[in-house]
């Protein structure tokens, strides 16, 4: 009896010891993350929602809550109709640097849909089109969401405004095929309109959507490039509208995306936990095809080590990497370059590749950043290319011929060459034999490949915003 009383007592003494051990390891993780958060607010580093948050939105004149209503409203109306248009515009390219758009369809699902079908689709959603556009003229179109509650907020007006572009665009095209190119500028300009509403809330997901609908406003930008009906009035409306989009302030994004993922590492729970565990570059653990109830507790079991032993370390190294990539930032975030900021962003995701369970949340909200951000400066290289794109067509209009430098372009039709965003660098150009010129950002592998379409495997892609470098395209020749 008094051996097992000797024993006990030892297992308990090291029980308390192993207890104060851990409570000290979680005391000194807790106070490393403070000390560290200190250094970042010294440094002028903001942790305060409100003053990261956007003034509150105008009550008067601000079309915003009509065109969530309206927005909503053809949402639905384009769900019960089963409405569901795709790519706008088809690309090939039957060989050279260029890539070439043909146009044979309007949307796909799973046959061609005839652009006479399409017509009586969209006519359905005019009158709502109509509202939209009178909502996209007012003097103010913003959003203002509550950004207190983090990555639990609602995004008010994502998905209305990316269905909404899509069918504006679509709109666009059957009022290029019936010769009315100043209708297709007005929803261009709408579309434009969105986007800036959008890129006003100051969150990743919002910058990602702005992206899409820029696209959308490119695509249908090119198609009016290509009408003969289009007129020097008609671009140079065009102009004064692709001049307006600006690049998101990527600064005030990063670090309200760091606000929300602090309130994250506070708030996370055993489900959030089991989430991150596949979501992160682990892939699925290895006990994912157990049966339940053991696969539940082994990923309590886990996230209990984790948010005991592990969540401040995780937290600390998460405000570590979002400070990296806003230390890289360009002081000139409107021209660039961002390449040794994607460059800072794909480094930090394979640093955490190689981390354990102490980063798993670390590893969960890193993976997609790079791909994220490559699509949000492709976006803004294809606005400068438009804008570049607009402009060699009056030039074209007006002198009889494409220019042989873009520096032919200002002042007349433009204040300044346009930067890639990649590299700072003026946008590459060269005339090329017949009517046609070659126009180009070298894309996000920051190389400059001459104007190679061809994606990294050698194989076209389906958008050129995808390729090595990405080429304004040039029309295909008519079947």
């Amino acid at each position: 009896m008094k051996t097992f009383l000797w024993l006990a007592g030892w297992v308990f003494i090291l029980l308390l010891l192993i207890l104060a051990i851990t409570s000290y390891a979680v005391n000194q993780s807790w106070r490393h993350l403070e000390e560290y958060r200190t250094a970042l607010e010294n440094r002028g580093e903001i942790f305060d929602i409100h003053r990261l948050s956007p003034p509150a939105a105008p009550e008067e004149g601000n079309g915003a809550k009509d065109f969530l209503a309206t927005g909503r409203e053809l949402q639905q109306a384009a769900k019960n109709e089963n409405f569901q248009p795709t790519q706008m515009v088809g690309e090939t390219s039957p060989g050279g640097n260029v890539v070439q758009h043909l146009a044979p369809n309007a949307s796909r699902s799973q046959k061609e849909v005839p652009w006479d079908e399409v017509r009586q689709q969209v006519t359905l959603f005019e009158p709502m089109l109509t509202r939209i556009h009178h909502a996209a003229d007012s003097p103010f179109l913003e959003i203002h969401s509550d950004y207190s509650k983090g990555f639990h907020m609602e995004l008010v007006g994502v998905t209305e405004t990316l269905k909404t572009s899509q069918i504006l665009g679509l709109q666009g095209l059957l009022f290029l095929r019936e010769g009315n190119a100043s209708g297709a500028v007005r929803n261009v300009s709408a579309i434009l309109r969105l986007t800036e509403m959008i890129q006003r809330q100051p969150v990743l997901i919002s910058q990602l959507s702005a992206a899409v609908q820029i696209t959308t406003a490119q695509a249908l930008t090119w198609e009016i490039l290509q009408s003969l009906k289009t007129t020097e009035q008609d671009l140079s409306h065009l102009q004064e509208d692709w001049r307006r989009v600006r690049p998101p302030d990527l600064s005030l994004d990063l670090r309200m995306e760091r606000y929300s993922g602090l309130l994250f590492f506070e708030s996370a729970t055993a489900a959030d936990y089991t989430g991150a565990l596949t979501f992160s570059a682990f892939g699925s653990p290895p006990h994912a095809s157990w049966p339940e109830p053991f696969r539940s507790w082994i990923n309590l079991a886990g996230f209990s080590i984790w948010g005991n032993l592990y969540r401040h370390t995780d937290a600390r190294r998460f405000l570590a990497c979002y400070q990296a990539l806003i230390d890289n930032v360009p002081p000139n975030p409107s021209n660039g370059p961002w390449i040794p900021f994607l460059e800072k962003a794909k480094s930090l995701q394979s640093e955490l590749s190689d981390s354990g369970q102490e980063h798993l949340f670390s590893r969960a909200m890193m993976p997609s950043l790079e791909l994220s951000f490559s699509r949000i400066f492709a976006a803004q290289a294809a606005a400068r290319l438009s804008q570049t794109a607009i402009a060699l067509q009056q030039h074209r209009l007006s002198r009889g011929r494409y220019p042989a430098a873009l520096q032919e372009l200002t002042p007349a039709w433009l204040p300044e060459v346009p930067s890639d965003p990649f590299d700072a660098l003026p946008l590459r150009y060269r005339r090329l034999d017949g009517d046609a010129y070659l126009l180009y950002s070298i894309g996000p592998d920051g190389k400059d490949d001459g104007g190679d379409g061809n994606n990294r495997n050698g194989k076209r892609p389906s958008k050129f915003l995808d390729a090595k470098d990405l080429i304004w395209p040039r029309a295909a020749p008519t079947p």
